[in-house]
Order: C-alpha cells, then sequence, then structure tokens
C-alpha cells in the first residue's frame, strides 16, 4: 500500500514538471514573433522578440531612405504573421517642354509620380508613356495642351472709283469721297503645346463695319494753254505786209521806215550794260492773251513768257526791250514753251486779248539777267 502511494506521489512530481517545462516552452515560444518583410518584391520571415517594427528593420540592416517607402510606422508593434512592406525610392526625369524635373520616388506608376510631383494634368494633356503605364528608366514626357479662341480685327481696302468730270480740266483730279477701310472680325481657336502655337483654325468671320469706296473725279476739260502763235499769228501776219507795202512806196529802207512812227520812252534802258546782263540776244516776238498752265506749272499772266529752251533755258531772269518803239515789255521770267517757239524766237503774254492781237510779230533785244 506504500509502495503505491510512493508512485502515486512520483507521478505528480513528474506531471508537474512536465507541465512546469511545456509551460516554458510555450511561454518562450510566444515570446518570439514571425513576420514577413518584402523589400522591392523580395520577401524573407523574420523570427524575433522585438517589439516593434522600428526595432525589426535596425535589427535586420535594413535602411530606409527620406523618400523610401515603409507599410508601418516605426513605433507600430510587432504581431505575429505581419507583413511589413519597403519600397526603394529611385530617381525619376519629367520633361515638360524645355523644362526638365528630377525627383526620387518609390512610386511605379505613371498617374501617381505625377501626382508625387505634384503636376496637375489639364484635359488635353498628353503624356508619354501612358498614365497607366509602369515606369521604365526612360524620361517621362509631358505635353501641357492648351485650347482657347480668340478675336482678330482685320482692316478691309477700299475700293477707288474715278469718274469723269468734263468741267474740271485736263490732268487734274478731285477727291469727291475719301475712302474709309473696313473692319472685319475674326474669330480663331488656337492650340498650343508647352506655350508653342501649334494648330490655328479660323472659327468665323463677320464684317463689322463696311469700306466706304473712294471717289476721284478726273479732268476732262480740255486745258487752256498759250496759243503759241495759232489764230493770233494769223492775226498778226495781215499787219507786218501792210506794212512792207506801205514800205515800198515811202522808201526803200523798209526797217527804218517801221522804226519811224514811235519815239523811245526816256525809262528805256539803252543796254544790256544797264541790267547787269550776261547776254542780249536780238529776237523775234508775238504775243498772246489765253490763260492756262505753263509747261514750268505755273499760271501764266504777265512776265511770264514761251521760250525755246534750248535757247532760253525754263526758270531765266529776263529784261525784254522794245526795238521798234512798243513800250519795253519790261522784266519777265522763262515759264512756257510752245511748238511754234522754236529758235530765235519768243512769246510774251498780255492780259488784255486786243494789245496781244496789236502787238503781232516784232523785233526785241532779250537781255538774259544774271
Amino acid at each position: 500500500m506504500q509502495n503505491i502511494i510512493k508512485n502515486k506521489k512520483l507521478l505528480i512530481v513528474i506531471s508537474t514538471i512536465f507541465v512546469i517545462a511545456l509551460f516554458s516552452v510555450v511561454l518562450y515560444q510566444d515570446s518570439f514573433a514571425e513576420v514577413n518583410v518584402t523589400v522591392d518584391g523580395k520577401t524573407q520571415s523574420i523570427k524575433t522578440s522585438n517589439e516593434t517594427v522600428g526595432e525589426v528593420i535596425k535589427e535586420s540592416d535594413i535602411y530606409i531612405g527620406d523618400a523610401d517607402y515603409i507599410n508601418f510606422d516605426e513605433n507600430q508593434k510587432l504581431e505575429k504573421g505581419m507583413d511589413i512592406v519597403i519600397k526603394r525610392s529611385r530617381p525619376v526625369t519629367v520633361e515638360i517642354g524645355t523644362r526638365t524635373i528630377t525627383k526620387k520616388t518609390y512610386k511605379d506608376n505613371i498617374k501617381d509620380i505625377l501626382k508625387d510631383f505634384d503636376i496637375t494634368l489639364g484635359k488635353d494633356d498628353k503624356v508619354s508613356p501612358g498614365l497607366n503605364a509602369k515606369y521604365t528608366d526612360a524620361a517621362i514626357k509631358l505635353t501641357q495642351v492648351e485650347k482657347k479662341e480668340i478675336v482678330e480685327e482685320k482692316e478691309l481696302e477700299f475700293t477707288t472709283l474715278y469718274r469723269d468730270n468734263k468741267r474740271l480740266e485736263l490732268g487734274k483730279t478731285n477727291t469727291v469721297e475719301k475712302g474709309i477701310k473696313g473692319v472685319k472680325e475674326v474669330k480663331k481657336s488656337q492650340t498650343f503645346e508647352n506655350g508653342k502655337l501649334v494648330k490655328e483654325d479660323i472659327v468665323s468671320e463677320e464684317i463689322v463695319k463696311e469700306p466706304v469706296n473712294q471717289i476721284i473725279e478726273k479732268g476732262k476739260k480740255p486745258l487752256t494753254v498759250a496759243s503759241r502763235g495759232t489764230k493770233i499769228e494769223r492775226k498778226t501776219v495781215s499787219k507786218p505786209v501792210k506794212k512792207e507795202t506801205t514800205v515800198k512806196k515811202s522808201s526803200p529802207a523798209p526797217k527804218k521806215e517801221v522804226q519811224k512812227p514811235a519815239k523811245k520812252p526816256e525809262s528805256k534802258p539803252a543796254s544790256s550794260n544797264k541790267f547787269n546782263a550776261k547776254k542780249t540776244i536780238t529776237m523775234r516776238s508775238t504775243a498772246y492773251s489765253i490763260k492756262g498752265t505753263t509747261a514750268s506749272g505755273v499760271p501764266s499772266g504777265p512776265g511770264k513768257v514761251a521760250v525755246d529752251p534750248n535757247v532760253i533755258p525754263l526758270g531765266t531772269r529776263l529784261y525784254i526791250e522794245s526795238l521798234d518803239g512798243w513800250e519795253d515789255y519790261g522784266y519777265a521770267i522763262a515759264a512756257d514753251t510752245g511748238s511754234a517757239i522754236k529758235g530765235n524766237i519768243i512769246d510774251v503774254f498780255y492780259s488784255n486779248r486786243s494789245t496781244a492781237l496789236k502787238y503781232g510779230r516784232r523785233s526785241i533785244k532779250v537781255h538774259i539777267l544774271n
């Protein structure tokens, strides 16, 4: 009986020791946690007695950079079966036109990378490769697209219309109505890529102001110019013939007889020296009275005489001296030409037509003044 009691006591001791040992083993095993650590897709299981994620990372000699990713805070308490994920960052380049941005990021999706760069995409912007593509080592190219509409004003040229005016002298013009340019509004659609205009389309055109035509009258009235010996010359031809007949009856010297009737006025210069003339020419002369525009562009009038420019250049100042008793014509300027005025002949102007007819054809001295 005593042996049975001893055996029971021994069995109880052994059982107690086993339970204590088993409890110790279980308690020891519970002091370790098994976690999974994945770095850039590579996973390893780690048994650790550490209490936080940071302690496990440090114990495993895993470096975490500023731009690297870890899915738990380092102060997070460990739990059995915890999956710790770490993603290494790398430099990524984004090209926007001529501008380049480089930044380190752990993200591998193009859309997420641009978000990490704080780049907001417009609805028309273009990205290469696409937004849903995975990042490779090539630079991401972003084309910022801007579309806008503008309105431009363009001038419309007016048309110049000409019409004849028979009351206006030939060669002259008169602006009846000045032309006014019109205005056209052109609406355009423009497309810019990275600030550069790449496409432009005309959406609409509208004339907001019609141009006003310019109207100019052209003179058709024949220009009245000096006769240069047409009617006046025909009238003056008869007078010398009558004188010639009279001369033949009275004297064999007709020239002296012609100069006999009139006496020279006291004011008549005796020679060219009085006028400081550089040259004196004896010439034939006729007269005219028709008003018009001279060859030099000035109106005909007293003191304006017609000459042969080969003999006396236009613009030359003159003094015309009578040789037959007719009053000196006086100071004049070579201002006009004529088809009948060739060589040593000059045509002088008188305002009174009857005086011009009486003048006829006469010999004169033309003093060319300095």
